[in-house]
């Protein structure tokens, strides 16, 4: 799909009847982890109750395209100081475009507002694509487990010079 110069992407506050479009999203998105690693993440596997719980709770973004087509989202909270992203999700077709950026800098400055020290999120260290855009963005790895049946990454972004990891995260 050749994508439209005259389109233009807006993050915004996930409303409760985007749900639906995020489930679907993250559904196609994270397609990866289940062909690569023989797994169904979490992000597949929740309901759309699960999202509706999580946009009431938790601070849930979304990219739109000319603001109608849902085509990334994003979640986050904070956990002390750290701000710790999930279900970062984009469609395959919007991914080089620009949309994820969009989405992680919304996240930071959030973070930054929100007077985090450090950004996080745990994704496969398998899936090389990922593990670069996370590197691109400014995050490395800082610790590997197994806990979920494939290995997964702790990837940090430092907000200041003094960060705080949660042993829970380890």
């Amino acid at each position: 799909m050749t994508m439209n110069t005259n389109v233009i992407l807006t993050v915004k506050n996930a409303l409760q009847n985007d749900a639906t479009s995020i489930h679907s999203v993250l559904s196609i998105s994270f397609a990866d982890y289940y062909i690569m690693l023989s797994i169904t993440p979490p992000a597949i596997s929740e309901t759309i109750e699960d999202i509706k719980l999580d946009i009431a709770d938790k601070n849930v973004l979304v990219i739109r395209a000319s603001n109608t087509l849902i085509v990334g989202t994003i979640r986050f909270h904070m956990i002390d100081d750290v701000c710790y992203i999930s279900r970062f999700g984009v469609l395959p077709n919007w991914q080089s475009v620009g949309a994820g950026d969009m989405l992680m800098k919304e996240v930071e400055k959030s973070a930054r507002e929100l007077g985090a020290s450090t950004i996080m999120l745990h994704s496969s260290s398998k899936l090389l694509k990922q593990v670069r855009y996370y590197y691109s963005q400014g995050f490395f790895i800082h610790s590997t487990n197994d806990a979920m049946g494939y290995i997964r990454a702790l990837f940090v972004k430092e907000l200041q010079e003094k960060y705080n990891i949660p042993t829970d995260f380890m």
